[in-house]
């Protein structure tokens, strides 16, 4: 209806005009069903605040993403058609897009389609799925390559409200430390557990849907083992170093992880504790880094710019749901104000030593912003695809982005391994390289091992073979190269 169509746009035209919001995130575009909607907002906003930035959550699926027709094979690819400009709408279509279109319609059944719907970006979901794996320790360095590669103007994060709020509530550090810790293996599920469990069928099961006991029981498990890992690392920033590491593990056991459900069986100590939490932040610091020097927008979840450890909860009522337990069924916390109080930021007393932590965070993430700013190859540069190293068996990556207006050029690398290599021989560019950031400096919470203060120089191709540069690079870091000549 014209009406509703209306009504939505000036709502949307409402929150940049009256509250001067830089920009808008649509919620699941692709559940509008109507492309129409989406274009017709894109049209508004456009005509009347051509500087706000319009980003659309997307990923329908069975849709190319490349002008070449070739289809994706994973569970969420991206629709070319949603960051395409509008203008030349009706004449600019080329055979190739007429044939997409045509294919999209096939996919539709006979739904109405618009070849172009001008949103400034998109929700790049493969990129966070290809990150995520990264940072558990399943490196696939080929797919994370077509995943920044293919980025673009995309919207590149490693965590969202989806993955905190709308899951459990936990940060993404204490989401790092459950492997670490094997806390899947060693929780035990309570009385109260398997109530609610068995209410999460009864509500699944109310709604129509077809749903197992098993399967609640698998995310009761989940949600608590991810809200254990969150107790765990408040616990490190809320106290000192030396008082949490001199604790007794007899005492750590009794007081704190037999109340949270934790088995004897798991071993866990403070020791253990701090270390995955060290290790954590170690791999979180490599993976923002490289979320940064990926050219193109990025996003930063509220509070993970500086370790924030509160809990990030959904604190929604809906009227329609009579069931004050809902979200509790659901989510494992509690709704509305409760959810509310567990959620404000600096409602947590962190130890000298867990705000120094903070603070070195917070300076990473104002200078990878900074660096980005200044570096037109990481705004609206592109991948030079030859020049990429990849070596799987360590696993390293390296990536060389160039903007060919200003000839501004940035090279980063990140190890995902464990280990230093204190001398690293990498294939770098033709040119002269300086080192602007190293995630393992101690003026990041590193312990300053392998940086590199000398200038790197890029052999290129002689002979048809790449030459290498002698480099350091750090375990779990991301090092970023800005070439000087």
């Amino acid at each position: 209806s014209r009406y509703v169509r209306d009504f939505i746009v000036n709502a949307a035209l409402n929150w940049v005009h009256n509250y001067h919001c830089d920009g808008l995130r649509l919620d699941m575009t692709k559940f509008m069903n109507s492309d129409t909607t989406m274009q017709q907002i894109a049209a508004e906003m456009n005509t009347h605040f051509p500087d706000a930035f319009l980003i659309a959550e997307d990923g329908r699926s069975n849709v190319t993403v490349r002008g070449d027709e070739h289809w994706r094979d994973w569970w969420q690819p991206h629709d070319q058609r949603v960051t395409l400009p509008l203008n030349d709408f009706e004449t600019g279509a080329n055979e190739s897009e007429i044939v997409h279109n045509q294919k999209i319609d096939d996919i539709q059944k006979g739904k109405v389609t618009l070849s172009r719907l001008g949103f400034d970006s998109e929700w790049d979901f493969h990129y966070y799925h290809t990150l995520t794996k990264l940072a558990y320790g399943e490196a696939d360095l080929d797919a994370l390559e077509r995943a920044i590669v293919e980025s673009g103007s995309r919207v590149k994060y490693s965590t969202s409200h989806d993955e905190t709020g709308n899951l459990d509530g936990t940060r993404l550090v204490a989401k790092y430390m459950v492997p670490m810790l094997k806390l899947d293996k060693f929780v035990v599920l309570d009385d109260n557990d398997m109530q609610r469990a068995r209410e999460y069928v009864d509500m699944k099961q109310k709604d129509g849907i077809d749903f197992s006991l098993d399967s609640a029981l698998n995310i009761v498990k989940s949600q608590k083992v991810q809200q254990i890992s969150m107790k765990l690392a408040q616990m490190v920033q809320k106290s000192s170093d030396e008082h949490f590491l001199s604790m007794r593990p007899s005492t750590f056991q009794k007081l704190f992880l037999d109340k949270l459900g934790v088995s004897k069986d798991a071993m866990i100590t403070p020791k253990k504790v701090y270390k995955s939490f060290e290790q954590a932040v170690k791999t979180y610091r490599a993976i923002e880094a490289l979320k940064y020097a990926t050219p193109g927008p990025v996003m930063t979840f509220q509070g993970e710019e500086n370790l924030e450890m509160t809990k990030f909860n959904f604190f929604r009522e809906f009227e329609s749901i009579k069931d004050e337990r809902y979200l509790y069924i659901q989510k494992g916390y509690p709704h509305g104000y409760h959810a509310y109080q567990q959620s404000k930021i600096g409602s947590i007393d962190y130890s000298a030593d867990g705000k120094k932590r903070m603070a070195e965070f917070e300076l990473l993430i104002s200078d990878l912003n900074k660096y980005k700013a200044q570096n037109p190859s990481l705004t609206v540069g592109k991948v030079v695809m030859q020049d990429t190293v990849k070596h799987p068996q360590n696993p390293t990556i390296a990536i060389h982005s160039v903007d060919e207006k200003t000839g501004n050029e940035t090279f980063v690398i990140s190890n995902f391994s464990h280990l230093d290599y204190p001398i690293y021989h990498l294939e770098f560019p033709k040119g002269v390289w300086a080192e602007a950031i190293n995630t393992n400096d101690e003026k990041y919470g590193g312990n300053g091992t392998c940086l590199n203060d000398k200038n790197v120089i890029g052999y290129g191709v002689v002979n048809n073979k790449k030459l290498r540069s002698k480099i350091a690079i750090p375990a779990n870091s991301t090092l970023i190269f800005t070439k000087v000549k």
